[in-house]
């Protein structure tokens, strides 16, 4: 472990597979819990031309690839792509 700036790194990169390991279970949290969505449905505002309902699983797709992408890019850049 190293110290720079006064921030521990960690050179297994354990802290940060368990960042987004928590990411990532948030991500699937808020796609797979019902309950979110069927309450967003009952807003009927229209943000950008497209309604609530719409945006609550546009959203979180958008943020389950952006953390891939994210993961992607930290480990193309440590050089651990399979």
């Amino acid at each position: 472990m190293s110290e720079s700036a006064g921030i521990s790194v960690d050179a297994s990169g354990s802290g940060v597979r368990r960042v987004f390991g928590v990411f990532f279970v948030v991500a699937y949290l808020l796609a797979l819990l019902p309950s979110i969505y069927i309450g967003m449905t009952k807003l009927h505002d229209v943000v950008l031309g497209l309604p609530i309902s719409v945006w609550y699983p546009l959203l979180d797709c958008l943020f389950a690839l952006g953390l891939c992408i994210v993961l992607y890019v930290y480990e193309s850049a440590r050089e651990e792509l399979d």
